[in-house]
């Protein structure tokens, strides 16, 4: 594996000689730190819903 693109065909040369390697099929590798930050995203925007609502209700209690 790389960690850039090389090309669905590329050589790589080792002592031995030269091999060809070829992608066949695309992995989709998912990555646990997107579901923690969608989660953190979601409860960040409720949680400013919420602060809007509450700071209604303690205006109308203070005044």
């Amino acid at each position: 594996m790389s960690e850039k693109f090389l090309g669905k065909n590329y050589v790589v040369t080792l002592p031995k000689g030269l091999r060809l390697y070829r992608a066949d099929s695309e992995k989709m590798i998912a990555q646990p730190i997107n579901a923690w930050l969608r989660i953190a995203g979601v409860f960040l925007f409720f949680m400013g819903i919420m602060g809007f609502i509450l700071e209604r209700r303690v205006y109308k209690i203070v005044t």
